[in-house]
């Protein structure tokens, strides 16, 4: 009886214990790269696809313990290009991320200088690069 006992002990305790999942739970979306400069000439925003594009994020040394090659699977990423602007006080970002049953759907932010703001006058070309730890379809408004 005593062995039926603690054996039912030890079988609960074991069962109510608490342990780390072997996958953590990583947030929906990552900012992995956000400037105001080596943008694109023109506004764009892509979902990166190709091999080779998702090669080059791989090499890139900013990059670098951000990416994994297997984040490809898992994981969608995106860029989002402000285009060439005339000035500093430009910048493109993410306002949210919202996951339904079918897609991602990503709301852009964008951010201009106000008409009245004294900024540097030099060209600049903000853009960000996104994770979306995620494979469904992305929509970007």
């Amino acid at each position: 009886m005593k062995k039926t006992l603690l054996f039912a002990f030890l079988l609960i305790a074991t069962a109510c214990g608490t342990s780390k999942s072997a996958v953590e739970k990583r947030p929906l979306y990552e900012v992995l790269l956000q400037n105001t400069v080596d943008g694109g000439k023109f506004e764009f925003y892509e979902t990166i696809t190709e091999p080779r594009e998702f090669t080059m994020i791989l090499t890139d040394p900013e990059l670098k313990g951000k990416v994994k090659a297997n984040d490809i699977q898992t994981s969608n990423f995106v860029l989002l290009n402000m285009g060439e602007k005339p000035s500093a006080g430009y910048a493109i970002g993410v306002k949210s991320v919202e996951e339904t049953d079918r897609a991602v759907i990503i709301t852009v932010e964008k951010k201009e200088p106000a008409p009245d703001a004294v900024v540097a006058q030099v060209i600049t070309a903000p853009y960000a690069l996104i994770r979306i730890n995620s494979k469904k379809e992305i929509i970007i408004q």
